[in-house]
């Protein structure tokens, strides 16, 4: 090896190695389209380099600038452009396919509300996640349709972890009086008085337009509106419609 151009190569070696991780780990298995940008970017680069060390040109400031592009575009990839680049949007078929791993992506391979998997039967699947950025409440949202009998089983399953009794669509949204929202302190054990909108419930308007009598369950809150955390069950049985969406 030349050790002239030891320091092109190994920075040419490093642009085609992120471009391919890119491509595969994050395009690919985690259905982060944007991210093709990156690799774009990463192989412009890479083949200039390679391009400078065939031609056996020796210049200083072109190593210089490849070196400081790669601080740079990583700097700016891991903070500035964080809600861009890793933000997850699809729907079926890639959503199905990449389901199994968003969800190990998106909370690090720890425990989660989430199934670790879609039912067999599973159809018109979505996914979206918005990562929070600095103070900024992100979500993680799954809708789907599915079978009476898996809904009969995601909600005897989070039936059993929520935190409060089952509510509609209609009542969270004042569109109907619930017995359970007027006295809600009776069935939240917080030191603080609390109200519904420190629930930290946010159900898109599409949603609540289109499935108001669909079962709510909070499973989970930290009741803090200005930094919210939950994680909320949604199941129109009739239809098979399904939601989970977690907050924070």
């Amino acid at each position: 090896m030349n050790n002239k151009f030891i320091i092109s190569k190994i920075t040419c070696g490093f642009w085609f190695l992120f471009a391919a991780f890119n491509l595969i780990v994050r395009v690919l298995l985690l259905g982060q389209f944007a991210n093709i940008v990156t690799v774009a970017f990463s192989l412009i680069v890479a083949l200039i380099i390679l391009a400078c060390i065939k031609k056996q040109r020796r210049k200083p400031i072109v190593t210089m600038n490849c070196v400081g592009a790669t601080v740079v575009f990583i700097a700016y990839f891991n903070f500035a452009g964080t809600a861009i680049f890793n933000s997850i949007s699809l729907k079926a078929p890639f959503s199905t396919f990449c389901y199994s791993n968003d969800i190990k992506y998106i909370h690090s391979g720890k425990d989660t509300e989430f199934p670790d998997k879609l039912p067999a039967d599973v159809s018109n699947c979505t996914i979206d996640f918005v990562p929070p950025v600095l103070q900024g409440s992100g979500f993680v949202e799954v809708t789907f349709n599915t079978s009476e009998k898996v809904c009969d089983e995601y909600i005897t399953r989070y039936s059993e972890m929520a935190i409060l009794p089952a509510l509609t669509v209609a009542e969270l949204n004042g569109q109907k009086e619930s017995e359970i929202l007027t006295n809600i302190n009776d069935y939240v054990d917080t030191e603080d008085p609390i109200t519904v909108s420190d629930l930290c419930i946010d159900i898109p308007h599409d949603v609540s337009q289109e499935y108001p009598d669909a079962e709510v369950y909070v499973v989970r809150s930290n009741f803090n509106w200005n930094h919210p955390h939950s994680f909320t069950f949604i199941c129109d049985r009739e239809s098979g419609f399904v939601m989970m969406r977690e907050l924070g």
